[in-house]
């Protein structure tokens, strides 16, 4: 493989991964804000804003970065606290109640967020189509005048 195919492959390599989480977050989310969760209304509507918000920030290509790492430490909740007692694995039951939640599917959403934390947006991303900042604004902070 020459170098510019994998640095090709590098810059389109996050995208469908992106793509992934965002709609699965942007899922989940809508289903916790309609209140199609075990959760209150206060939590699901707070919990469902931040994974829909995060979800179409992600899926769109806007502060990967950022909402990827929020979402892993969001997503490390059932991980440590929740999902344990009932295994890894997700085991199927007579009805819903009798299903077994393992955190097999909140760790593989882990993986894929702290990739997204790690790459970035990819190729094809709000992130890439913004114009290109001027070498002086990286020098002006929060409060500060530009000169």
């Amino acid at each position: 493989m020459s170098f510019r195919q994998s640095e090709l492959s590098a810059a389109w390599a996050p995208v469908p991964v992106r793509l992934a989480v965002g709609i699965i977050f942007l899922a989940h989310g809508v289903q916790k804000v309609l209140g199609h969760t075990g959760l209150s209304a206060t939590w699901g509507n707070v919990l469902g804003g931040l994974e829909t918000f995060a979800g179409l920030a992600i899926l769109c290509g806007w502060a990967v970065r950022l909402w990827a790492l929020v979402l892993s430490l969001f997503v490390l909740g059932p991980i440590v606290f929740v999902r344990p007692p009932q295994g890894f694995f997700v085991l199927p039951g007579n009805n819903p109640e009798n299903v077994q939640y393992g955190f097999e599917f909140p760790l593989a959403l882990l993986a894929l967020c702290f990739c997204l934390t790690l790459t970035g947006a990819g190729r094809a991303s709000v992130e890439n189509w913004a114009p290109p900042r001027s070498p002086d604004d990286s020098d002006v902070g929060i409060g500060q005048v530009q000169p």
